[in-house]
């Protein structure tokens, strides 16, 4: 059955405020979001032409790893790549040498790459780069490469290079969308781009 949203017309409307200071209100608002959303973008092209060559950047990530579940995935939903994951043939064990986890591991999840260096976004505003696909295949054919350095049974030094990244995205945090209904364009903007980021991983994995 369709959902008659009109009933939630008025829901903020208080007992005070008559119709027309309600919509001199909400039109106030969605003012200020375009404004907030100007800022933020402008500040993301600007941080954008001032990647060395305007195409590449590099990204430092402590992060603690943990295993999604009985998977071999670990991942963590923290820091400034949130999202990130390595995905290994099996379950890591403490003895597992250090080729031996090289030869174990099948991808990297990457949902999302921090912006090294970005300043003057409003307050409230989620950035980040976006990359082409939420993995990265060690067959990868877009030069693309992953290599762990170091292992010792728990602290994993690892480097991504030349993660694509193709738009750089931005969300205002502060307005919550109804569940089912379109974010309002004064909330969200994209700028298509083609960079290249270097992640430098200092991990904890819980093994």
């Amino acid at each position: 059955m369709p959902i008659d949203y009109s009933r939630f017309d008025n829901i903020d409307v208080s007992d005070d405020e008559d119709e027309q200071a309600y919509k001199a209100r909400k039109e106030a608002e969605e003012a200020g979001r375009r404004a907030s959303k100007a800022q933020a973008k402008e500040c993301v092209e600007a941080w954008w032409q001032a990647c060395p060559k305007q195409s590449q950047f590099s990204v430092e990530c402590a992060a603690r790893l943990t295993r999604a579940g009985t998977t071999s995935l670990y991942n963590t939903m923290t820091g400034p790549l949130k999202g990130l994951g390595l995905g290994f043939e099996r379950p890591l064990t403490k003895d597992d040498s250090l080729e031996t986890v090289q030869g174990l591991l099948k991808y990297v999840a990457l949902e999302r790459v921090g912006l090294p260096g970005l300043t003057g976004v409003p307050e409230g505003w989620d950035v980040f780069g976006r990359p082409p696909a939420s993995r990265i295949e060690l067959d990868d054919d877009e030069g693309q490469t992953f290599s762990i350095e170091a292992w010792d049974g728990s602290k994993l030094k690892a480097t991504v290079r030349k993660a694509r990244v193709v738009a750089l995205e931005g969300h205002d945090a502060n307005y919550r969308v109804a569940p089912g209904m379109p974010a309002p364009a004064e909330t969200y903007f994209l700028v298509r781009c083609g960079l290249r980021a270097t992640l430098r991983l200092n991990c904890v994995l819980v093994v």
